[in-house]
C-alpha cells in the first residue's frame, strides 16, 4: 500500500502476482488501484523497467540485455 497519492488522502493498492510457465514469468498488477488524481500513476515504460530492474537484483550474475528481459511478461 501507498499512503495516498498527494492529492487524495486514500491508501492507494500496489497488487502483484507473478507466475511462473516454464521459462517464462509473468507479472500481473490486475488489483492494485485505478489510476489516481496525485502523480502516482505508472506508464508501462516506469513499470517495466520497475520489474527489470527487481529482476536484475534477484538475478546479478544474468548479463543485461534484450534478451535478459524476454522471458518476463507485464
Amino acid at each position: 500500500f501507498v499512503d495516498s497519492d498527494g492529492v487524495v488522502n486514500e491508501p492507494l493498492t500496489i497488487a502483484l502476482a507473478v507466475e511462473k510457465q516454464g521459462d517464462t514469468l509473468s507479472f500481473d498488477f490486475d488489483g492494485s488501484s485505478k489510476p489516481c488524481a496525485g502523480p502516482m500513476n505508472s506508464v508501462l515504460a516506469t513499470t517495466l523497467s520497475s520489474v527489470y530492474l527487481a529482476m536484475r537484483h534477484i538475478f546479478p550474475d544474468v548479463p543485461i540485455s534484450a534478451g535478459a528481459f524476454e522471458p518476463l511478461i507485464v
